[in-house]
């Protein structure tokens, strides 16, 4: 049975270990990443990834401490649910639908200076919904879910887990690999969930990425709905040479249009004929697979390798390995990003035959990236269905722009009108249709003004 597959890691620092954190989610077929104690700043964030959407809780220092960052793979319906920060608790949540259910999954990070009580994870809570799953760093130890000693965040974290009937998510394996060797590993960083069965769980930890934590991954035994396509026709690739041809061969212009009944069958024909010529002369596009090469792939298990070895002896000499095989790791994808970022620039041009990609880039470049629109407060309550915010500003415009009562000019009876034929040459159908704007979304049959513009002559007539 398919599940969503859900990471939780400490990045220590998201922004210098941003390469091989979006190696990880592709290798790892992650769904949605959970990224604690980010350092992300207003200033330095991140926005956008190749194959996520990307959202920030920054601490409200401005400082380069704490945060938490959300991951959400493209594809994902999905709506921004709410961003939570102070000083103890940072905390940013998307609403997923799964199934039947809005789950809200969000990423949390615990000061471990601060004094945390029980009503600061419940005010932090309360800003989700009924149904969801929190993973991050809490800083909290307790045997509840698996640590060695008892902390007094950990009895303040487990006292709003009893006190509200929550669920906590772990396998009880250390989460937390301190660099000193005299500090025993714990667990530290988990899940808790209000609402879901922990029987649709299962929580694994890998001995990957560079962090002093490693990632812990849940597969819940549900799956995200996908997000709505825009359907097309053409792309980039489509053979207009071909797409004349199959126009050409099957058009019909000599049948005779006399009542309403023959015009809407003819409009039915020739969208048909569009339609079949447009999927005819259109390849079907494969998305980009990221490959390793043989090296990178190399290095990476040797460092899991090596990771695993620190982890059982902890001595200094497995912990230098460890660092090198890090470091180098870290250069060979800088290198591999440097030299696909170079294959890339190289290939833009500002002519049709890339589809303007120069253009294109550059207009990706200067433009800010799109947020979701962020919940609403009606009363009470907060809306966060993008379909019920549209109908919200529908009935807003609607009462600001009432129109006047202002008396309309009668028309003439229509028994009274003159009967008149219609007539127009191809000359004028293609003056009408040259003046139409190619950047214009097609209607409902999917045919775009670039398709009107490429018919051959018999289409036209």
């Amino acid at each position: 049975m398919a599940s969503t597959r859900i990471l939780l890691w400490n990045a220590n620092g998201l922004l210098p270990r941003k390469l091989e954190l979006d190696r990880f989610l592709v290798d790892e077929n992650i769904d949605i990443a959970l990224i604690s104690e980010t350092h992300c700043t207003e200033q330095y964030s991140l926005s956008q990834s190749h194959n996520f959407r990307v959202f920030n809780a920054v601490h409200p220092s401005g400082k380069a401490q704490g945060g938490a960052t959300v991951y959400v793979r493209k594809g994902i319906s999905f709506t921004l649910d709410s961003t939570y920060s102070t000083e103890k608790i940072q905390l940013c949540a998307v609403r997923v639908p799964m199934g039947h259910a809005q789950i809200s999954v969000a990423a949390a990070y615990c000061t471990p200076s601060l004094c945390t009580k029980a009503t600061d994870f419940d005010l932090a809570f309360q800003k989700l919904s009924s149904t969801w799953i929190v993973g991050g760093d809490f800083n909290a130890k307790n045997p509840l879910w698996g640590s060695r000693t008892t902390t007094t965040r950990g009895r303040e974290l487990a006292k709003i887990v009893y006190q509200r009937n929550l669920e906590v998510i772990s396998n009880g394996e250390p989460t937390y690999w301190p660099s000193d060797p005299r500090r025993i590993p714990d667990v530290i960083d988990f899940f808790v969930a209000q609402n879901i069965d922990r029987a649709c769980c299962k929580v694994t930890t890998l001995a990957d990425l560079s962090s002093d934590h490693v990632p812990v991954i849940l597969n819940l035994s549900a799956r995200p709905l996908p997000l709505a396509i825009t359907p097309s026709l053409v792309n980039r690739h489509t053979d207009w040479e071909l797409f004349r041809s199959v126009v050409d061969g099957t058009a019909e212009h000599s049948k005779r249009i006399d009542t309403v009944a023959d015009l809407e069958a003819a409009v039915h024909r020739f969208t048909l004929l569009l339609q079949h010529a447009a999927e005819t002369s259109t390849p079907t596009l494969t998305p980009p697979t990221t490959t390793c090469s043989r090296e990178l792939t190399r290095l990476l298990r040797n460092r899991r390798k090596a990771r695993k070895r620190w982890q059982l002896v902890r001595s200094p000499s497995a912990k230098r390995e460890l660092n090198n095989l890090c470091n180098e790791v870290k250069f060979r994808l800088c290198e591999t990003r440097n030299k696909e970022f170079s294959s890339y620039l190289s290939g833009l041009t500002p002519t049709a035959d890339t589809d303007y990609s120069l253009w294109k880039a550059t207009r990706n470049f200067r433009r800010a990236p799109i947020k979701p629109l962020p919940p609403l407060q009606i009363g009470s309550e907060w809306v966060r269905d993008d379909n019920v915010k549209v109908e919200l500003y529908a009935q807003h415009l609607e009462k600001c722009f009432m129109p006047h009562e202002i008396a309309s000019p009668s028309l003439p009876p229509s028994q009274n009108l003159p009967d008149c034929q219609f007539s127009f040459s191809p000359k004028e159908v293609a003056t009408v249709i040259d003046r139409l704007n190619v950047k214009k979304a097609p209607g409902a049959d999917c045919v775009t003004a670039r398709m009107l513009r490429e018919l051959p002559r018999l289409g036209l007539l």
